[in-house]
């Protein structure tokens, strides 16, 4: 969550498979509600001040410089109400695609603080994988046209991947560089 709160709702559990867009954890949304009732309060009184205040400028009732305020106050309101809203919106953790939950880190009840990781999400689209490979074979990567892997579980099965991410900067204790392949869910 971007936001703080006690968790109320989660609906998911270790081994769930999710669809995009469905929930994973809601907080407690009633003082996100009250802090957008509050704000939409603010902000239509902003409006209706600034409106009242249009007439009293024409008739010389006030400053330009207290029109200028109101007109501001108008903007301030409406950006106040623009962060109430996305706090609410950021009370609820939706899947952002489809996949299979692998860890949970929180309870229902417990208070969560902003940031803090709920649930790790792994998609069911690819798997990807980390290698290390050694100093002086890092300068061949470049040259790699295609890339095959073999897991000890399937011996003599190859399956297509590529690399998706090449590390800059060696391990300092094993001296070998990461090298991320990704590659289809067979």
């Amino acid at each position: 969550f971007d936001v703080s709160g006690t968790l109320v709702e989660r609906p998911v559990s270790i081994g769930s498979m999710v669809q995009e867009g469905e929930l994973i954890a809601r907080l407690d949304p009633r003082d996100f509600q009250a802090n957008v009732r509050a704000a939409e309060a603010a902000a239509r009184n902003a409006v209706a001040n600034f409106n009242r205040a249009k007439e009293l400028l024409e008739s010389r009732f006030i400053s330009e410089a207290e029109y200028d305020r109101l007109e501001a106050e108008v903007d301030i309101t409406a950006a106040r109400l623009d962060l109430a809203r996305k706090a609410l919106s950021d009370s609820v953790i939706l899947a952002p695609f489809e996949g299979v939950i692998s860890n949970l880190t929180v309870e229902n009840f417990q208070s969560v603080r902003a940031k803090t990781v709920i649930a790790r999400l792994l998609g069911v689209e690819t798997v990807e994988m980390v290698i290390n490979v050694s100093e002086n074979q890092i300068s061949f990567v470049p040259y790699i046209a295609t890339i095959e892997v073999e897991f000890d579980a399937f011996p003599g099965m190859r399956l297509p991947a590529e690399i998706t991410e090449i590390g800059r900067e060696a391990s300092l204790t094993t001296r070998t560089f990461p090298i991320t392949l990704s590659m289809k869910q067979p």
